[in-house]
């Protein structure tokens, strides 16, 4: 028994398979991966500053670590370890 919904879903020319070219298959995957860095740049920094327990920003908790390193080195500081 097979479901008219999950044909057109599957199907190759209808549904969530649609064709793309590979140019632009590149510039989607090349803008979510610098999206993705970006977002999560500052969240690694953190990570990594409470993992190494650098002075000043350990058991403070996430939140306040990032306001600390805002204060001392500004937007720039949270991706100073980014690429």
């Amino acid at each position: 028994m097979t479901n008219s919904f999950s044909k057109f879903l599957f199907s190759p020319n209808q549904g969530l398979r649609r064709q793309y070219g590979s140019t632009q298959e590149l510039i989607a995957v090349g803008v979510a991966g610098a999206f993705a860095k970006t977002t999560i740049a500052p969240l690694e920094r953190i990570k990594i500053l409470l993992q190494t327990r650098t002075e000043g920003l350990h058991s403070i908790g996430g939140y306040q670590s990032m306001e600390k390193l805002l204060k001392r080195e500004g937007v720039f500081g949270f991706y100073k370890s980014c690429c």
